[in-house]
């Protein structure tokens, strides 16, 4: 493969196994669209990439290994980089609809070097435990919002801290680890009712009955 080649694929295998032409558009500045088109192509003719049936601009790795190693070849400092311009061209890309893509832009933003990043990781992870929790997917739930508590150890608690123990709170329920949902959910009501937020913390009171 050319040199291109290999750079555009080492930058789709941070993207994740799948990836789209408008999400690589911004991400190699000097090349034009003809010329990412003829790159791509290159590539899906070695069979290291394939196109993604009934959708128009979108591919993914023929084998997940492949994605997997590219990855793996950069150095640390290099692919903490790349994740930051990734994560900040999806969210550009996106728009209003970044919502809708929580998970794929937490993704992104965990692999961030700490700093003003952490609150687009926190906001979006949030979202993602949300959107799990309406989707009854209450493992990954938890899992999103374990990852937000992670990083507000040791650091004053605040409404997305209570929020966030809320969402916590609400999947062990639905999990029934009922002893660790009453902690998680009398931590969060505490916060509420200090913060004078009476309506959240009756919310949160209506939950904490099935974890009794």
């Amino acid at each position: 493969m050319s040199q291109r080649c290999n750079e555009t694929l080492t930058i789709s295998s941070v993207i994740g196994r799948e990836f789209e032409l408008e999400q690589l558009k911004p991400l190699i500045e000097d090349m034009t669209e003809d010329r990412l088109l003829e790159v791509l192509e290159g590539a899906l003719g070695a069979r290291i990439i394939e196109e993604m049936p009934r959708t128009v601009g979108r591919y993914q790795f023929t084998h997940a290994l492949t994605q997997e190693t590219l990855a793996a070849e950069l150095s640390t400092t290099r692919r903490v980089r790349l994740h930051a311009r990734i994560a900040q061209a999806l969210e550009d890309l996106y728009g209003n609809d970044a919502e809708s893509h929580a998970a794929e832009l937490a993704h992104h933003f965990a692999r961030v070097e700490a700093g003003d990043i952490d609150e687009k990781f926190v906001r979006y992870s949030v979202m993602s435990g949300e959107h799990a929790l309406a989707g009854y997917a209450f493992e990954d739930a938890l899992a999103h919002f374990k990852r937000v508590l992670s990083t507000k150890e040791n650091r004053p608690p605040d409404k997305e801290y209570a929020d966030t123990l809320f969402g916590k709170g609400r999947a062990q329920v639905a999990m029934l680890q009922l002893d660790e949902a009453m902690g998680s959910l009398t931590a969060a009501f505490d916060y509420y009712t200090k913060a004078g937020e009476i309506p959240r913390a009756l919310v949160v009171a209506e939950h904490l009955l099935p974890a009794y």
